[in-house]
């Protein structure tokens, strides 16, 4: 009796031999240019994004009425669940593909209905053939690689910054808005956690000792090279230690969290990975 597997790489030949038969799924025009000039045996990074994906208005009728906490439990638990039931085909077919060296790193996730993976070219017109697959796109997307922020301290200036006042944050401070007990993850460059206006509000957690992680090199370590992600960090929750208060939450906590923003691309994999 054959297995769900073996049926799945089955379906899939028929497919690729059969007469007048058009790919469902779309190709990426960055995956495209990279297709075009890859070697047969060359394993391509790729997202593959799946057709369905969690439909936001079953997840707040699914959630009426929950205290934060529980709703937050729930949604996570829903879309753990809905990609699990999406993704199955699709995984299944890149497990046997993995066993034949046809494809490594396979990575599913649930914040978003699809999966990371590196598969020769061939395998790429496999996906675009399965119904399940809306798009297959390069995990590099081109883009211009963020700027460099300066992170040195400048001498003390006791002020607030002019966008902080223009928007009038400090009215809603008087409120008791100020961030408290809210974390912010800021998905970016990294953050410096040694600068003054953090210290005393980055999230802290006994198994991430840098407060965050580096999806770039994949360590405990989102220490910013650039600077970019802390001048966002300091946007969000600057405190004003050094002198100007930038932060529109000065309260609230914050969690570094490095990807790859550097040589004009982007790795969006990385990005749903810190999501």
């Amino acid at each position: 009796m054959r297995t769900m597997r073996t049926l799945v790489v089955a379906a899939m030949m028929v497919l690729l031999v059969a007469p007048n038969v058009v790919a469902r799924g779309m190709l990426g025009p960055d995956l495209a240019e990279i297709v075009n000039l890859a070697k047969e045996d060359e394993l391509i990074p790729v997202n593959v994004v799946l057709l369905e994906q969690a439909d936001p208005g079953m997840l707040a009728n699914l959630t009426k009425g929950m205290d934060r906490k529980t709703r937050k439990m729930a949604v996570v638990s829903e879309l753990k669940r809905f990609s699990s039931e999406q993704q199955e085909v699709i995984l299944s077919y890149l497990e046997l593909a993995s066993a034949k060296g046809l494809a490594e790193r396979v990575t599913p996730f649930w914040v978003l209905n699809a999966i990371h993976t590196e598969v020769v070219p061939e395998l790429i017109d496999d996906l675009l053939f399965m119904d399940e697959v809306w798009y297959v796109e390069s995990s590099l997307l081109k883009g211009d690689a963020f700027p460099t922020s300066p992170t040195t301290l400048t001498a003390p200036q006791p002020d607030t910054a002019w966008g902080v006042l223009k928007i009038n944050a400090p009215a809603v401070w008087l409120d008791g808005y100020t961030g408290d007990g809210i974390v912010v993850g800021v998905i970016d460059t990294g953050v410096n956690h040694h600068h003054v206006d953090l210290l005393d509000h980055l999230w802290t957690d006994p198994n991430y000792p840098n407060h965050g992680w580096d999806f770039l090199d994949n360590d405990d370590d989102p220490m910013d090279t650039n600077g970019h992600g802390t001048h966002c960090a300091g946007t969000v929750a600057g405190d004003g230690t050094a002198g100007s208060h930038t932060g529109v939450a000065p309260d609230a906590q914050i969690m570094g969290m490095r990807v790859r923003t550097v040589a004009d691309s982007i790795a969006e994999d990385q990005m749903w990975a810190a999501m």
